[in-house]
């Protein structure tokens, strides 16, 4: 509007110049609107465009989080599970190493038990050998047959 006024000051002459001043100068303004406005189009048209490319990188990198987060959701129950079984296993470990010194301890004792008694065992066996040999004696003697301490 100051150019208006100017160049109608300047140009108070004529008044048909000055509407055909004022004619170019609305021409002008509407051109640079145009202008102004075809450059705000290719403005929003690239922000649309590169909003649309940032939405679908989200999107992208939304799904990879999604994918990623279930992955380890996966991984902690399996290690959940896997501590288990190790306190499982260890517990069972424990156990066979109890039971194992529990039969140690017993075949010990049944080898001492046996050491013990193996002399009086052995001295036995001889009074029964000793026994047999007797009583085969006296019976081939008498004309009887003893096969295996069974008479025919």
């Amino acid at each position: 509007s100051r150019r208006m006024d100017s160049m109608l000051r300047g140009e108070a002459g004529s008044s048909a110049d000055v509407f055909a001043k004022i004619k170019t100068m609305i021409s002008e303004m509407i051109t640079t609107m145009q202008e102004n406005l075809q450059a705000e189009t290719t403005k929003k048209a690239y922000c649309d465009a590169e909003m649309g490319k940032a939405k679908d990188k989200k999107s992208s990198k939304e799904s990879d989080l999604e994918t990623v987060s279930t992955r380890i959701d996966a991984a902690v129950s399996k290690s959940a599970s896997l501590k288990k079984q190790v306190a499982t296993i260890k517990s069972e470990l424990a156990d066979l190493a109890e039971t194992q010194a529990n039969m140690t301890k017993l075949r010990q004792e049944e080898k001492d038990l046996f050491e013990k008694k193996e002399p009086e065992t052995e001295k036995g066996m001889e009074g029964v050998k000793s026994a047999l040999r007797t009583l085969r004696d006296f019976y081939k003697g008498s004309g009887v047959q003893v096969t295996s301490g069974e008479r025919k």
